[in-house]
């Protein structure tokens, strides 16, 4: 039986918006949920990352803002990870329109179980790529290899494309703001668009991977799957052979895939999966039995649900669904296992309601046919 607690909504935060929610569970059972917010909506300036923790899972902490910058730069999508160290990882994406800045960044608790999180100071990622961000959960392989998943673009990218004076004027003003989002989504949106669409990643994205083989102390950069237009958030699973498997968002109306033999040295190429897919974040692991369970939106029109799948020959093929989700307009699940249970944030009505959901469940309780 799926179970759902609320963690937090608009009203609660005192926020115009939130969402994009992720989840880790430490080791003696503490809940943490990161999410982000600020401002009239994303991309703000305001935006800035909030954290919350629990200690049965049902009632949460209020949100304490973890990473925000003053003046123009913003810290968005959050992404927490434990890494088989014990260590919580979390990276989020970096943006400022006005001087054209991009980057992610990292900071890490070193004890996630301790009384108080205490977090180290932030790491900035250079690839020496024109563009890069990530959204989903790095992997440690079983050679113990880390890759952190990656989406980067041929070209530099600027949400805003004017002078530097009329880039302040606007992104200071929350209606102007809010405007230019509605404006660019008209011209973006899957299946909403026309032949030029133009957002700040246009259609010159490409996936790859950041690798590190020292537990994250270095890391350098591979990768440059192509897929169709709109392409972004990748995340990466292995299989028993050590194969990498790489799921795609894309605006395509399917989820695409790619593989790697070489631990993520060098793709081939992607190709489209039966898999329907709005162009939205979706979710892949394997499970402590070897099972994979794959979250995703089975509508290539709409976020309407989120649903939970299973499959026991390493994603060539999947079970029925089981819907998670509560209401509609839902989106962006993260997901971790923890004591035999799956436990999924998502959020709900972003720019209304503003809910982060958190919905728990066994494997078992997802159709086997």
């Amino acid at each position: 039986m799926v179970s759902t607690v609320k963690t937090i909504d608009c009203r609660q935060a005192n926020e115009i918006w939130l969402g994009i929610p992720t989840i880790e569970i430490t080791p003696q059972g503490r809940f943490i949920v990161a999410w982000f917010s600020g401002g009239v909506c994303e991309p703000d300036p305001k935006n800035r990352i909030h954290i919350q923790t629990s200690t049965d899972g049902i009632s949460f902490s209020e949100p304490e803002i973890l990473v925000e910058f003053p003046g123009m730069r913003r810290a968005y999508d959050p992404c927490l990870w434990m890494t088989p160290q014990g260590e919580l990882w979390m990276t989020y994406n970096v943006s400022d329109p006005v001087e054209n800045y991009n980057s992610f960044e990292a900071i890490v608790c070193r004890q996630p179980d301790a009384d108080q999180l205490v977090w180290s100071e932030p790491r900035q990622f250079d690839f020496n790529l024109p563009f890069s961000f990530r959204m989903n959960k790095p992997l440690a392989t079983s050679t113990g290899r880390w890759l952190i998943p990656l989406s980067w673009n041929r070209n530099p990218v600027h949400w805003l494309d004017c002078l530097k004076d009329e880039n302040i004027e606007r992104w200071s003003d929350g209606q102007t703001i809010r405007s230019l989002r509605e404006e660019s989504n008209i011209r973006w949106l899957p299946r909403k668009t026309p032949s030029d669409r133009d957002w700040m990643i246009k259609n010159s994205m490409l996936q790859g991977a950041a690798i590190s083989d020292d537990q994250g102390q270095t890391w350098r950069f591979a990768g440059a799957v192509e897929a169709p237009d709109w392409a972004i958030e990748n995340m990466i699973i292995e299989r028993t052979s050590g194969e990498l498997l790489m799921w795609i968002r894309t605006d395509d109306g399917y989820i695409w895939e790619c593989t790697s033999d070489d631990g993520g040295e060098t793709w081939g190429k992607a190709y489209r999966t039966p898999i329907e897919n709005p162009g939205t974040r979706f979710y892949i692991a394997a499970l402590a039995d070897g099972r994979w369970l794959a979250l995703n939106t089975p509508n290539k029109l709409g976020r309407d649900r989120i649903c939970a799948y299973i499959s026991t020959d390493e994603g060539r093929s999947w079970s029925p669904g089981l819907q998670i989700s509560e209401g509609t307009d839902v989106s962006y699940p993260d997901a971790v296992e923890f004591e035999g249970k799956i436990y999924c944030v998502y959020d709900r009505s972003r720019y209304s309601e503003g809910a982060i959901c958190m919905a728990s469940f066994r494997p078992n309780e997802i159709p086997a046919s």
